[in-house]
């Protein structure tokens, strides 16, 4: 059984350990973060201090992380979703997803938004079937090259 809940310092820096490259970093955290990952930039870099942050474990191993960011007008954006890789294809990021999905409904937001790259079919196939669509990028928005999408309520 896995276990859901806020996420610590210490399991950021442990998910930056399962980041091994530049289009990992990119995929993961977008432009705001180089590779090699700086551990001392990163809260700042992935807006620790404004966001929600979490962890989803196994058996006390972290296996997964999210985080839910606040943006305008009631909007809550989802971001940096990643499985450890010994644990993908395994179901934990449907079940991480699902979690942060969860939580972010019972904020009761207007909208609930994610960016993710095109390449990274896996994860744009599990935010289809969580009932995200394609979407255009909200006004004010950093320009990106992601594929944005919203959850339709």
């Amino acid at each position: 059984m896995s276990e859901f809940s806020t996420a610590s310092k210490s399991d950021l820096s442990e998910v930056a350990n399962w980041i091994s490259s530049p289009k990992q970093t990119r995929e993961w955290a977008g432009p705001r973060v180089s590779y090699p990952i700086d551990k001392g930039k990163l809260l700042q870099q992935i807006e620790w201090p404004h966001a929600w942050s979490f962890c989803l474990a196994k058996e006390e191993e972290l296996v997964g992380f999210g985080q839910v960011v606040p943006k305008a007008e009631a909007r809550l954006h989802l971001a940096r979703l990643i499985v450890k890789p010994s644990f993908r294809g395994k179901g934990y990021g449907v079940e991480l997803a699902n979690s942060i999905l969860s939580y972010a409904l019972d904020q009761n937001p207007k909208t609930i938004s994610l960016n993710v790259f095109r390449e990274n079919k896996p994860a744009i196939e599990l935010y289809k079937r969580l009932g995200f669509i394609a979407a255009e990028r909200e006004p004010g928005d950093s320009k990106s090259d992601a594929q944005y999408m919203v959850y339709k309520t």
